[in-house]
């Protein structure tokens, strides 16, 4: 993979220090109805748009799911660095997938993450959930070849896959990255936290990628919980010995619903035209 600025920093770290890692990927649905209207009470424009395969209303007002998992991510991040041990111990990576996978965020130590990266994520059409699982897979693969090069002890790392909709990106590319994840659960006890988010999300394909864990759905768990659990994990697991794996229980943190019932429950997208803030939901 070429040597960009994050891995460069990466392997002067592990040139100077021998800590022990966890690396983390997230793998991001950023696809354009990723934008998911959280909230009730959204006003309709009498507007309509077509994205992602689908035909939507404008509406002005609320809150989308986007926009929660960016904070969910600043939560996590903000957590890490918190803890002295989690700083050095996490090396956390970002790709997003949409109409193509893109590389947000190489292999960084908390200390070394750019403050203002989350919110440089944005969103396009598709949702190509093979090519950005794959692009995930080679940095992963490639963040282990260089600590075994770096003789550099590491937890099970995990891979965390957010997603909103039905893959219809390339069929090879998905089942060719099923096959990666099964080859590195064997061999590097990878861990896959499947999240679905909204009434649109393929279950079963997230089910299958994480070797049939269930998929915990955004609408019924607390996100800013979600990412303090996942960064507790992290806590944890960095004071452990040996190979002990220490999973994410993230269904423990389930809510109670504050949105609306599945029949009204939207696809969304946030923008800014003409200095308006608006979303808009699903057209049925």
């Amino acid at each position: 993979m070429p040597r960009t600025k994050e891995r460069y920093s990466h392997e002067e770290g592990l040139r100077k220090d021998g800590t022990k890692r966890l690396p983390i990927c997230f793998c991001l649905d950023t696809s354009g109805s990723m934008q998911t209207n959280l909230s009730k009470g959204s006003k309709r424009t009498g507007k309509s748009i077509f994205v992602d395969g689908k035909q939507y209303r404008v509406v002005e007002e609320g809150v989308s799911a986007m926009s929660e998992l960016k904070r969910g991510m600043r939560i996590f991040l903000n957590n890490l660095e918190k803890d002295k041990m989690d700083a050095y111990a996490a090396e956390v990576s970002i790709v997003t997938f949409d109409d193509y996978a893109r590389s947000i965020l190489d292999y960084s130590r908390i200390a070394d993450i750019p403050s203002d990266i989350i919110d440089d994520i944005s969103t396009r059409d598709n949702t190509y959930m093979g090519e950005g699982i794959n692009m995930a897979l080679d940095k992963l693969e490639d963040c282990i070849a260089e600590y075994h090069r770096y003789n550099i002890d590491y937890y099970s790392p995990w891979l965390v896959v957010m997603s909103d909709g039905k893959p219809n990106g390339s069929d090879y590319e998905l089942q060719a990255a099923k096959m990666r994840i099964q080859g590195l659960q064997k061999r590097e006890n990878l861990i896959v936290i499947p999240v679905g988010i909204g009434k649109y999300a393929d279950k079963q394909t997230l089910s299958d990628l994480a070797k049939g864990e269930e998929v915990t759905s955004i609408f019924e768990i607390d996100f800013e919980k979600l990412f303090q659990t996942m960064s507790n994990t992290v806590h944890n697991e960095s004071k452990l010995m040996g190979g002990t794996v220490v999973r994410p229980n993230i269904n423990k943190y389930m809510k109670e619903d504050n949105f609306e019932d599945d029949n009204h429950m939207s696809d969304t997208k946030e923008n800014l035209m003409n200095g308006e803030y608006f979303v808009f939901d699903d057209w049925e």
